[in-house]
């Protein structure tokens, strides 16, 4: 009733979840009905990677959950634009796999629309039986592989931005005079951990981005070999957590970072302010802590 009360912290990965929120809030706080359905909507946001407002946006439209349009901010330019760039990505694979359907353009399109979907699992049989996928997990991987294809369209739209958060990094990692020792100390430590941290994420990117498209153009283009592409889609569940995370911290930081600079001529910052900038960024690309339980929201 007053938010500024507090509140109580519950994992969704606890196992008696709705029995936690009924001992917390009565079984007669919430109907039923509504209780259902945020349990739903949370479900959808644990599978994603990131809450990038295209994954979002795809994921309850999926879902046929209706949901509010200032929640995610993507222009129909922009929708058409990544739509586009992942549908084109799934032709060669409705090529391979369906190569009647490619007399007919509806045919076509009606079959990448079924990958792009990834919940048709008649409709998708042959493509699992083509591609040797565990028949348990393929509706699954195949969504992984829409995220992972999405994320690779983001990779190039942030490259650019990231060179220039480096740069400005870079360049304020330089000897500071007429500081206190413990500020200073402290200041050098956290450029120098953001330089790292940053190299470290964007690494990690880069190899996904160049395995995946290293195995799709063997397959796919060049025709040489497939067994570097079906084994990356075999592993596409954990591969799609992992450039999510990596580029979901990439950009959440340039987003902060952009945001806290752009006003000041070339982003030089009086010294409260980078001691600001300097922490949050800190704490975004600090090193993952390993967890004894899946992603905690």
């Amino acid at each position: 009733a007053n938010i500024y009360e507090g509140g109580r912290t519950i994992f969704l990965h606890e196992k008696a979840l709705t029995a936690a929120i009924a001992e917390r809030y009565g079984e007669g706080a919430l109907p039923k009905e509504a209780l259902d359905e945020d349990l739903r909507i949370l479900a959808i946001l644990d599978k994603l990677p990131s809450l990038d407002p295209f994954l979002l946006k795809d994921a309850f439209l999926r879902a046929g959950i209706g949901m509010n349009e200032a929640y995610f901010e993507v222009s129909a330019e922009a929708w058409a634009e990544i739509e586009a760039y992942m549908l084109q990505r799934f032709e060669p694979v409705v090529k391979a796999a369906f190569p009647d359907a490619m007399s007919s353009d509806d045919k076509a399109r009606q079959l990448m629309d079924t990958i792009w979907e990834a919940r048709d699992f008649e409709a998708l049989k042959p493509l699992i039986i083509a591609f040797r996928l565990p028949e348990h997990e393929a509706l699954d991987l195949f969504s992984s592989w829409r995220g992972i294809v999405y994320y690779s369209y983001q990779y190039g739209r942030v490259q650019l931005q990231l060179v220039d958060l480096m740069k400005w990094v870079v360049a304020n990692d330089v000897p500071i005079t007429g500081r206190p020792i413990n500020e200073t100390r402290e200041m050098t430590a956290m450029l120098r951990t953001v330089r790292d941290q940053l190299r470290a994420e964007w690494r990690t990117v880069e190899s996904i981005v160049k395995r995946y498209e290293d195995g799709y153009d063997k397959m796919f283009r060049h025709k040489t070999s497939s067994a570097e592409f079906l084994g990356f889609l075999k592993g596409a569940t954990k591969i799609y957590w992992d450039i999510g995370n990596a580029l979901g911290k990439v950009s959440y930081g340039i987003y902060c970072w952009d945001v806290l600079t752009s006003r000041f001529a070339n982003r030089k910052l009086p010294w409260n302010q980078q001691q600001e900038v300097m922490r949050l960024l800190t704490a975004i690309y600090q090193a993952d802590k390993p967890t004894a339980t899946a992603v905690n929201w």
